[in-house]
């Protein structure tokens, strides 16, 4: 693996924003051929080194599992209401948005009622 090395590419991005303000500890790690080819494909895509694919890759991975951690104390039901709102952190509605269903399932109300009335 290459030594923690940052071109201009990656300044931009958060996991090197991440890595500037925090301690780094090197690892060495192994991976298959196929998984070498893959990662240097994604890196060449998304136009950041290796290193900050696999720092970042690691990072959503981490924080996934701490999630999952702290939702397997809960019943089905909170854990899609925790998971949503882990979600909403991430989605930004426009300013003034407001959920209307009548508006949003409308078309979808009259067809079934009609459908309805006429079987």
């Amino acid at each position: 693996m290459n030594n923690l090395t940052y071109t201009s590419k990656d300044n931009s991005s958060a996991a090197y924003s991440e890595l500037v303000s925090s301690k780094i500890v090197e690892k060495t790690i192994q991976i298959t051929e196929e998984q070498d080819k893959d990662l240097q494909a994604i890196a060449e895509n998304f136009n950041i080194s290796e290193d900050t694919l696999i720092f970042y890759a690691l990072g959503e991975f981490i924080k996934s599992q701490k999630i999952k951690a702290e939702t397997e104390e809960y019943s089905g039901i909170e854990k899609v209401i925790l998971g949503a709102k882990e979600i909403s952190k991430h989605k930004i509605f426009p300013k003034g948005y407001r959920f209307n269903r009548d508006e949003l399932y409308g078309e979808y109300n009259v067809r079934c009622h009609t459908d309805a009335s006429t079987s």
